[in-house]
C-alpha cells in the first residue's frame, strides 16, 4: 500500500511537471553551470583568466540590439514573440532560457557581460548560444521538462554555425580580424574552408569568440589546464550528452561551427541532426564534437533513448497507463 502511494504520488508529480511543461514553464539551465559568482556593475576587482576587461553597458546593449533585430522575425514567423531580457544591473554570471506560453526569452544578465574574459564576440557567443535553445534544432533534451529546447552542445553548435555569422555579418571583419591575435590553426582552416574572404574572417572571428568563453570557463571551473584549438578533446561518449561539456568540448564545438561551410540559410531540424550541418563520415570538419555529440544514439543523457528512466520499470509502467505518449512507453 505505501509504494502504491507513493508510486501515485510521484506519477501525479511528474505528470504535473509535464503539463507545466506542455504550457512552457520550464528554464534551460544556464550558459555555465550554476555558480555563486557575482559581478556587480563597477566592480573591476575580478581578474579572471586573459583579464580583457569585460564589457561596457553600450556593447552589452549592442549584442542584444543584434539578437533582437535579427530573431524577432525569425521567432515571429513561428507563431511566437521574442522576448529578450536586459538584465544590465543583474550581478549573475550566467544566462538562461525559457518558454512560457508564446514568449520565447532569452535572460541575459550583466554579470557575465562584465567578466573580463568576456568580449564583445563572446557575449555574442552567449546571446547566440540562448537563441540555440529555442531554435538550434536536434538533439533535443531528453526527458521531462525541457524537451522544447536544443541541448547545451546543440546551443552551442547553432551559436558558431549559423547565429554568429548573421551577427557579425555587417561589421569590417577584415580590420577587426587584422587587429586581433588569431590563433594559427583557426587561421589555416578558416582560410582552406572557406574561398570568400568575408567568410574566411566572420569564421576567424568566430573562432575568437570561442577562445573568450572557453576562458570564462576555465575561470569558473578552476580548470588547470588552458583550452586550445591545438588541443581538441579526443573523447567520444557513448550516449550524447545533453549537460554542460567540458571545456575543451566546447571550444571545440565553437570552432566545429565555425569551419562548417554549410550555408547560414540552411535550416537546422528538429529531428534530423544532419540537416543543415555537417556530419561525421560526410564532411571532413566541422561535425559536432564527439566529446558530447554520439550520432543516432536514439537521445541524450536523460533517458532518451527509450529506456524507463528511473530504474524500475513498474513506475514507468505506471505512468504511461496515464500518459501512453511519454518517449518511454512502448507506442
Amino acid at each position: 500500500m505505501v509504494r502504491t502511494k507513493w508510486m501515485a504520488l510521484l506519477a501525479s508529480g511528474l505528470l504535473l511537471a509535464m503539463g507545466n511543461a506542455d504550457n512552457g514553464q520550464t528554464v534551460c539551465e544556464g550558459f555555465v553551470p550554476p555558480n555563486d559568482m557575482k559581478i556587480p556593475v563597477g566592480d573591476t576587482s575580478h581578474i579572471g583568466i586573459m583579464g580583457n576587461g569585460g564589457l561596457t553597458e553600450a556593447q552589452y546593449q549592442e549584442v542584444m540590439n543584434r539578437i533582437q533585430t535579427i530573431y524577432t522575425p525569425v521567432v515571429q514567423a513561428k507563431g511566437k514573440t521574442l522576448v529578450v531580457n536586459r538584465l544590465w544591473s543583474d550581478s549573475t554570471v550566467n544566462a538562461s532560457a525559457e518558454q512560457r506560453g508564446n514568449n520565447w526569452i532569452i535572460n541575459m544578465y550583466g554579470g557575465i557581460a562584465r567578466h573580463p574574459d568576456v568580449t564583445f564576440e563572446g557575449q555574442a557567443l552567449v546571446a547566440c548560444h540562448e537563441m540555440g535553445h529555442h531554435l538550434g534544432g536536434a538533439p533535443k533534451v531528453s526527458g521531462f521538462g525541457n524537451a522544447w529546447a536544443s541541448n547545451e552542445g546543440g546551443s552551442d553548435y547553432f551559436a558558431a554555425l549559423k547565429c554568429l555569422r548573421l551577427v557579425f555579418a555587417s561589421d569590417n571583419n577584415t580590420a577587426i580580424v587584422a587587429a586581433a591575435t588569431i590563433d594559427p590553426l583557426a587561421r589555416t582552416r578558416c582560410l582552406a574552408q572557406y574561398p570568400a574572404v568575408a567568410d574566411q574572417d566572420i569564421c576567424m572571428r568566430i573562432s575568437m569568440a570561442g577562445e573568450s568563453v572557453a576562458y570564462l570557463f576555465q575561470d569558473l571551473n578552476k580548470d588547470r589546464v588552458r583550452p586550445q584549438l591545438s588541443t581538441p578533446d579526443l573523447s567520444e561518449v557513448s550516449r550524447t550528452n545533453d549537460r554542460h561539456p567540458a571545456t575543451q568540448c566546447r571550444m571545440d564545438t565553437y570552432f566545429g561551427g565555425a569551419v562548417c561551410p554549410v550555408a547560414v540559410n540552411v535550416p537546422l531540424s528538429d529531428t534530423d541532426f544532419k540537416s543543415g550541418s555537417c556530419v561525421q563520415g560526410t564532411d571532413a570538419l566541422g561535425w559536432r564534437s564527439r566529446c558530447w555529440f554520439k550520432p543516432d544514439s536514439g537521445g541524450g543523457g536523460g533517458g532518451g533513448d527509450g529506456k524507463c528512466p528511473f530504474g524500475d520499470q513498474s513506475i514507468c509502467d505506471s505512468l504511461c497507463q496515464m500518459n501512453p505518449n511519454l518517449p518511454f512507453c512502448s507506442n
